[in-house]
């Protein structure tokens, strides 16, 4: 934990669920949940990812607690409470039980509603938190970062973070989609001016191993709409895409996408039925080597 304090004022209402709220579905086992936190807390760092996204996996199934104010009710604008730590983060806190909320409260609870833990991180991001915090007063808990919560939110497992590296068979930024994920497809509105001219170039310089660009928004699940980069490369020239393109994409993404900002970037030699769709919707911004 990263030693948030909460602003709540000194005097609290009681702790109840919100009139309306729906039942849990399905609450999580806690002893299953503190044991996968333990493991991932002991092990390596090659070994922490596919721990990771084991209880991810077990976090999407499952209902958690959000604190709100008191006489907040359903259906309207949902008030925010968050936490703060010492550099002025801001996290949203997340409970897996009313008895680990009143550990936090210190006896002195709110009240909360259950929620779909995905539709938590779609809150946490429209609430502008830089994390999730989960049993922010234990007796077991975690955070979860801004990049992890961003996919989660659309019903994605995140990709590892670090750089050039595999972890559980994946590489740095990849994402694994599976194959019957609910998607839709928009028009996009354009990506700023200083981003696409430093893409261009880079279309430009590398456009012996590209065919086709193309730019669009999509959106995963029932999350929001994204905006998206598909790059088709001629089938001789494919394997090139990890050893010269996408490191090199990646690299100005990092440097000059604001932080909360994503995008989506897709090879569309491996992207199924994302092709047709994505021809259907609109014209390549940028064409390079014709197919043989």
């Amino acid at each position: 934990m990263d030693n948030f304090d909460s602003f709540f004022p000194k005097k609290r209402p009681l702790l109840k669920k919100v009139p309306g709220s729906p039942d849990a579905m399905q609450l999580l086992d806690e002893q299953i949940l503190e044991e996968m936190l333990n493991q991932l807390e002991a092990s390596s760092a090659e070994a922490g990812y596919p721990l990771q996204i084991s209880f991810y996996e077990k976090l999407m199934q499952c209902d958690l607690l959000l604190p709100v104010p008191a006489g907040t009710r359903m259906g309207m604008e949902m008030p925010v409470i968050m936490l703060e730590n010492g550099r002025g983060e801001k996290g949203l806190p997340l409970f897996t039980s009313e008895n680990n909320m009143a550990l936090w409260l210190e006896g002195e609870p709110t009240d909360y509603v259950f929620m779909p833990f995905v539709a938590l991180c779609g809150y946490a991001i429209s609430a502008q938190a830089d994390y999730i915090v989960v049993n922010a007063a234990g007796p077991y808990g975690c955070e979860i970062s801004l990049h992890d919560f961003s996919y989660l939110a659309e019903g994605l497992l995140p990709p590892p973070l670090a750089t050039g590296s595999e972890a559980g068979g994946r590489k740095a930024g990849e994402v694994m989609i599976e194959k019957n994920t609910p998607m839709r497809l928009g028009q996009s509105a354009g990506l700023p001016d200083m981003l696409m001219e430093r893409l261009n170039h880079v279309f430009e310089y590398n456009r012996q191993i590209i065919e086709q660009v193309y730019l669009f928004d999509i959106a995963f699940n029932n999350g929001p709409l994204q905006p998206a980069l598909a790059v088709r490369m001629p089938d001789d020239c494919e394997a090139k895409w990890e050893t010269e393109l996408w490191p090199t994409l990646q690299a100005i993404l990092h440097e000059m996408m604001e932080r909360r900002a994503i995008l989506n970037v897709f090879l569309l030699n491996q992207s199924g039925r994302l092709e047709s769709h994505v021809k259907e919707l609109t014209n390549p911004i940028f064409t390079g080597k014709p197919a043989s």
